[in-house]
């Protein structure tokens, strides 16, 4: 599956579905919403969720990580020459998912781009 539903923020009833696949959210919103929308959501990964940060089991995307690794989704041109991937802060994982375009694409102004050690 390769799936990790992450809770951005500990006050909000905000989740977001982060496939491994393409290192990108690939769903977000409530935890209504998901439940009724998304076909892996089950009860205990969302009480994981609450209490971790993620419904990792292995430690990925909990509360002491702040940043989230982004690769797919951006505009063709969008990644900057020698980038290799994107990170987005946790505090704007929101932000960034509802910043997808009218073509399905992510706004890069929200993002740093990450360049391999020289």
């Amino acid at each position: 599956m390769g799936h990790t539903i992450i809770k951005p923020s500990r006050d909000e009833d905000f989740y977001v579905v982060y496939s491994s696949v393409v290192d990108a959210p690939i769903q977000w919103g409530t935890r209504a919403e998901l439940e009724a929308g998304y076909e892996h959501a089950h009860p205990d990964r969302f009480d994981r969720a609450d209490e971790w940060g993620s419904s990792s089991w292995i430690g990925s995307h909990h509360w002491d990580r702040q940043r989230v690794m982004v690769r797919e989704g951006f505009r063709p041109g969008a990644y900057p020459p020698g980038a290799w991937y994107a990170t987005v802060a946790r505090a704007d994982l929101r932000q960034f998912c509802e910043s997808v375009d009218s073509e399905g694409y992510w706004h890069p102004k929200l993002v740093t781009w990450e360049y391999p050690d020289a």
